[in-house]
């Protein structure tokens, strides 16, 4: 997979730097690949450098191979850069030429300037190889040494194993596979020169008893290889400047074990990481939190810390129920200048840590973080900066508010829709990234005037790292959970009786009246007394009067005897469950996107929602589906719930999870979080002409 030195164009070698955050995705995507083929391996071989070693364990891991055993050895190792190990290629072009750089990369028996025997580095200096004799270890290789050095390894342990009829799988490194590539083909010195083998795609070859090449291929898609195979390729090459200067104020905390985060707080989370493994992207964020002060955990953020919980525009977070509408002009008034001083401060250190200047800021909601953005950027072009393009991500909470405030809800009196009107925000904004196609639509019928050709819909990433097809049993992992009764209940917490069950149903979400878990309880009544093998785990949280009110539904008013309140759970917690379920229904009123279907899909399980907002955009029949919503009904009425019935007993009868899995595995991997920042960053170059 690809290393952090990779995404920085540098000389790696031997230097035994990680995977980036990339190469782990990479890495999993192979597993995935390797999985769907259904190919298993009898034993594997790697380097002794962490980053091979890394993919090997995580595509084995993906591709459900884990008995096999795992052999290292130096004679795989990258081939060794000498005294350009630890340089950027980019600027050794510049400073010595393309051709000479080339010459060092890829003439076939020419090594690089070496590496000088005092130097810390040398691989003579290191313990990991105080075993092996001095004079075996390089100073510097040409491709020629290094085909010197790995094919007495290919005599010695991978050829017998291959000979014997066993599976074999080298994750190796880019210059020691083109040197098994070379003799394995029999390729020509200036053959093997222009081999370029991308990071992590499977590539199969096909030999004869004799070990004689009969024929190879990538398992990927061709496309993708070859654009994989041109990046390889012009690692050496003085291109323009990639570089995007990013700001980002989000509007919810991120995640942690003390302070659970709503959907948005996980995606400028996320978000956050994506862009800053990008080539030569920086992402600078700040963030609330009514709990912590700083986040030591990662780089480039500061937090917001909140005398209160933070505020939100309707209905219920996992963390909060303050509402802005219950906040005197004085207290939101203080809310934005602590954001505004934060965010100038956090500014101007990105641009002092990178010596660059930002290229957009994005706010995340439709509110009052592109207030305080307004403010911030306006400040700094008193002092004569330039003015930054300012950016609004929807997410879509903040656009129901407003929609409360046009129909004259008492709960919300009309104020911070005009507030936003009167101060011409949205004049500001450059341009509007949305989630979903209602999302769009909802936002310009508040905001007409905005040109409609600077708003685009960014389908949400996901983390793939976490929302994997984990492999637990149904009964194992549900022994694994406990239930979280409120306080005064009379009921005692839990372990969930995994045993018991063969199928479950799963809910998850926050404890809103849109969310519509209403329907899924009393839904539950029905399937539970059709199969009496079923449970159902509901994962999510709300203020203590939602918790009262959902528990009480289910066990007091409806006599629920299988179903399972788990409370707010993390990410991880959270694949868990999803990848043993059978079906997750999430029959949610104008979903503002849905993220939940695309998580639980990723590992491997269909999903059932309701035929109104987001989810409309991606759910088929082929990963599950979407009943009637024409109403729009909040409580849920008996026609929403037999149509759920109807729906999940149809899942449980056909067997969805056999059937429908592997496509909605499929589907979920175009949703990756880098494939949605790459675009957006696209998107914005093109609209705001970067």
């Amino acid at each position: 997979g690809e290393s952090v030195w990779n995404v920085a164009n540098i000389f790696t070698g031997w230097a035994d730097v990680d995977l980036s955050p990339a190469g782990d995705l990479e890495a999993i995507a192979a597993g995935k690949c390797l999985k769907e083929k259904g190919i298993k391996f009898d034993v594997v071989f790697t380097s002794v450098l962490r980053r091979a070693i890394k993919t090997a364990w995580t595509a084995c891991s993906g591709a459900e191979c884990f008995s096999m055993p795992i052999i290292t050895s130096w004679r795989l190792n990258e081939r060794h850069y000498g005294a350009l190990q630890g340089l950027n290629k980019a600027e050794t072009s510049k400073k010595h030429g393309e051709d000479q750089v080339k010459i060092w990369r890829r003439s076939y028996d020419v090594p690089p300037p070496p590496l000088d025997l005092s130097d810390p580095s040398h691989p003579t200096n290191d313990p990991q190889y105080a075993g092996i004799p001095p004079d075996a270890l390089p100073s510097a290789e040409s491709l020629a040494l290094t085909v010197d050095r790995v094919l007495p390894f290919w005599n010695d342990q991978i050829a017998p194993c291959i000979t014997s009829g066993k599976s074999v799988l080298v994750a190796a490194h880019g210059n020691s596979l083109r040197a098994l590539c070379k003799y394995i083909e029999g390729m020509s010195e200036k053959d093997v020169l222009e081999l370029n083998i991308p990071t992590a795609v499977p590539l199969v070859y096909e030999l004869d008893r004799n070990l004689k090449f009969v024929k190879k291929y990538y398992l990927m898609d061709p496309d993708e290889v070859a654009k994989k195979v041109a990046a390889v390729a012009n690692q050496g090459k003085v291109a323009k400047d990639p570089q995007v200067m990013i700001f980002q104020l989000g509007t919810n905390n991120w995640q942690s074990v003390e302070e659970p985060a709503p959907g948005s707080g996980i995606l400028h989370e996320a978000h956050h990481i994506a862009y800053n493994a990008m080539p030569g992207c920086h992402s600078y964020s700040v963030y609330p939190s009514s709990i912590h002060s700083e986040n030591p955990g990662r780089e480039k953020v500061r937090v917001a810390k909140l005398p209160h919980k933070i505020p939100i525009c309707e209905s219920i977070s996992p963390v909060s129920d303050k509402r802005w509408h219950g906040m005197p002009d004085s207290e939101v008034a203080e809310y934005m200048k602590r954001l505004e001083d934060l965010c100038y401060d956090q500014m101007a250190l990105g641009e002092a840590e990178t010596g660059r200047t930002y290229d957009f800021a994005i706010a995340h909601h439709c509110f009052l973080n592109q207030v305080v953005m307004q403010r911030v950027i306006r400040k700094r072009m008193a002092e004569g900066k330039a003015k930054i393009p300012l950016v609004a991500f929807c997410h879509g909470t903040a656009l129901k508010m407003f929609n409360l405030e046009k129909k004259g809800d008492p709960e919300y009196p009309m104020r911070f829709k005009s507030m936003m009107e009167e101060l011409k925000v949205f004049e500001d904004v450059q341009a509007v990234v949305t989630i979903s196609e209602d999302n769009k639509k909802m936002f310009l019928s508040h905001f007409p005037s905005f040109k409609e050709e600077n708003i685009f819909v960014s389908l949400n990433g996901y983390n793939p790292l976490i929302f994997y097809k984990y492999p637990d049993t149904l009964q194992e992992g549900l022994k694994q959970f406990t239930t979280k009764p409120y306080e005064g209940s009379g009921r005692a917490k839990e372990t969930i009786p995994g045993d018991n069950y063969q199928k479950m149903v799963l809910f998850v979400g926050k404890f809103a009246d849109w969310k519509r878990l209403d329907m899924v309880l009393k839904t539950a009544k029905l399937y539970e007394a059709k199969y009496p093998d079923i449970c159902t785990v509901i994962a999510g949280t709300g203020g203590p009067n939602d918790i009262k009110y959902y528990q009480d539904m289910a066990y007091e008013e409806i006599g629920l005897e299988h179903t399972y309140f788990v409370g707010a759970q993390m990410q991880p917690d959270l694949a868990r469950l999803a990848s043993i379920a059978n079906i997750g229904v999430f029959p949610s009123k104008s979903e503002p996107f849905g993220m939940v279907f695309i998580e639980c899909m990723a590992c491997g399980t269909p999903v059932i929602g309701a035929n109104s907002g987001g989810p409309r955009d991606f759910v088929s029949e082929a990963v599950g589906c979407l009943i009637p919503d024409d109403e729009l009904s909040v409580p849920s009425t008996d026609k929403l719930i037999n149509d759920l019935f109807t729906a999940v007993c149809t899942a449980l009868d056909e067997d969805w999870k056999t059937t429908k899995g592997p496509a909605c595995l499929k589907l979920t991997e175009k949703f990756s979080m880098n494939e949605q920042c790459d675009g957006i960053v696209r998107k914005l170059s093109d609209i705001l002409k970067l």
